[in-house]
């Protein structure tokens, strides 16, 4: 699921798998395919940290379309029920696509949506997704959505959520078992107090995955955005965003 204090401000991370970023085979020794579930969680880490080290090296095509199902519950007011917009994305200049699509978004006062932000959930909270701020406790092995990946739940660690304003993914990751990748996950960003719940943090769900382009080469394929359910954010609109990424380049 989806949401953050700063949900206007997020930075966009893609997770690319690109030829360069090592391989299982570049993985610890002593972790091989045949490992008990709980013996990749250091290798999930090294993973992700491994293909965020290429993010600036590529650029892409994104397709969102939002749809405005229901109005805010608190403000009944409910604007143009349908969104489209197509942006090219050099990832080595997403500060300023973040700062070009905040003025340019759905809604008007008193809510307002940065189309950028749901991009950005594409990646799993970026370099802070390490052992030191994220706990992943084996679930299952998948036998119907993605059949022979490994099931982690996510926690964050909650010596690390002491910073007003902070927020941490928490949710499910589906991890291939040959190279350790996560090539989905869905859940939500979670504040680091409770007293900040009603102030600034938006709960908005999200599921996001990729598509394996060729043997090893991990691409974002698509994020699924709502705001709906027991964990909607009131003063927004019921919707749903999905994000299309395709046309990948190195740049």
């Amino acid at each position: 699921m989806l949401g953050r204090a700063q949900f206007i401000q997020l930075i966009l991370f893609a997770p690319f798998a690109s030829l360069g970023i090592a391989s299982a085979s570049q993985m610890p020794s002593s972790v091989n395919q045949g490992s008990a579930p709980e013996s990749l969680v250091s290798p999930i880490f090294q993973r992700q940290l491994q293909k965020n080290s290429y993010i600036r090296q590529y650029a892409a095509t994104v397709e969102t379309r939002i749809q405005m199902l229901k109005p805010a519950r608190l403000l009944l007011v409910l604007h143009p029920k349908q969104y489209h917009y197509v942006d090219r994305i050099a990832l080595s200049r997403i500060e300023e696509f973040q700062e070009a699509a905040k003025s340019n978004g759905p809604g008007t006062f008193p809510w307002h949506l940065n189309r950028a932000a749901f991009v950005s959930q594409l990646f799993l909270d970026g370099p802070r997704f390490t052992q030191d701020n994220y706990r992943l406790e084996f679930a299952e092995t998948d036998q119907r959505k993605l059949p022979g990946c490994h099931v982690f739940q996510v926690y964050p660690i909650n010596a690390h959520r002491t910073r007003t304003g902070d927020s941490y993914f928490q949710g499910k990751v589906w991890v291939t078992p040959d190279d350790y990748t996560i090539i989905h996950f869905a859940g939500r960003y979670v504040p680091a107090s409770h007293l900040l719940w009603l102030v600034e943090f938006h709960n908005f769900e999200f599921e996001s995955s990729w598509v394996e382009l060729q043997k090893g080469l991990w691409l974002p394929d698509s994020v699924i955005t709502t705001n709906s359910g027991l964990t909607r954010d009131d003063l927004y609109p019921d919707f749903e965003a999905v994000t299309i990424f395709r046309d990948w380049k190195q740049i």
